[in-house]
């Protein structure tokens, strides 16, 4: 088991304008033994390919649409048994007590239900279309395949929904804490506020209009350049906020207790 030393408490890939590579390295192990990052990190390249194929079209059918497209499928078989581990998450919320981090409010429990339930579906349905992408249902038509996606990404949204209306609401009970709070109750609500604003930032300005980009859109439509561009870009955006949430800090002294950073384990999209 490997120990990690030194590690300071913020993103590592640039602190102070330094980088203490083998701190670095061992956190990057630490953090790419889970298959959370190992997700989150294809996802970044899988953007990353769709944005510079939107730019480029051409490159559509070279080594980047091949890239783009292997890895959406590599990314489903990610999820096999997720329904499972989400059920796992919604009957931990529903046993929550009111007030604990889980269920602060009824409202708030709801809310995380909806979020949870959400990606189990979308993962369900993502298998169909993993099955349909490695050789079965072959009697499909591309729209019938195009269908199945549309229904999963539809779930993406009501997901991310959930996540901006409960966020928006603990910032504004932290908003309202923070002002009666001592100095170290401040601090402590100074990081929950960070980590709330980036879990909005994420669902709402990156997540949102990418779901919507995979199911409002057709197919046509969505394969134009800029489209698929600016969807790139915001997957981009999305997977370094998760990167970022889950990286190793001064806490986590040990390969195995890297943390999941939300109650769903940051859901893994297309």
């Amino acid at each position: 088991q490997v120990h990690l030393r030194s590690m300071p408490s913020d993103l590592r890939i640039i602190p102070n304008g330094e980088v203490p590579l083998r701190d670095w390295c061992l956190e990057s192990v630490a953090c790419a033994d889970t298959l959370l990052c190992r997700d989150k990190s294809m996802r970044f390249i899988q953007y990353t390919m769709r944005m510079v194929t939107g730019l480029n079209p051409s490159w559509n059918e070279g080594l980047p649409g091949n890239l783009l497209r292997t890895l959406a499928v590599a990314r489903k078989s990610l999820r096999f048994w997720r329904p499972l581990r989400s059920w796992r998450s919604i009957d931990e919320v529903l046993q929550a007590k009111e007030g604990s981090d889980l269920a602060r409010t009824e409202l708030d429990r709801k809310l995380t239900l909806i979020e949870l339930l959400s990606f189990a579906v979308y993962c369900l349905v993502d298998h169909i279309a993993f099955y349909q992408r490695v050789g079965g249902l072959k009697s499909w038509t591309a729209n019938q395949a195009d269908v199945v996606d549309r229904v999963a990404e539809f779930f993406w949204t009501t997901e991310s929904v959930a996540v901006v209306w409960r966020e928006i609401r603990l910032l504004g009970c932290i908003h309202k804490e923070h002002a009666l709070a001592n100095t170290v109750a401040q601090h402590a609500l100074t990081e929950r506020r960070k980590k709330a604003l980036l879990a909005l930032f994420k669902a709402g300005i990156c997540d949102i209009p990418c779901s919507l980009y995979f199911w409002a859109l057709n197919a046509e439509t969505r394969n134009k350049g800029r489209h698929k561009a600016w969807a790139g870009f915001l997957g981009m955006l999305a997977s370094l906020v998760s990167l970022h949430g889950m990286w190793p800090r001064r806490a986590q002294t040990t390969m195995g207790s890297v943390p999941v950073t939300s109650v769903k384990g940051a859901s893994q999209k297309v």
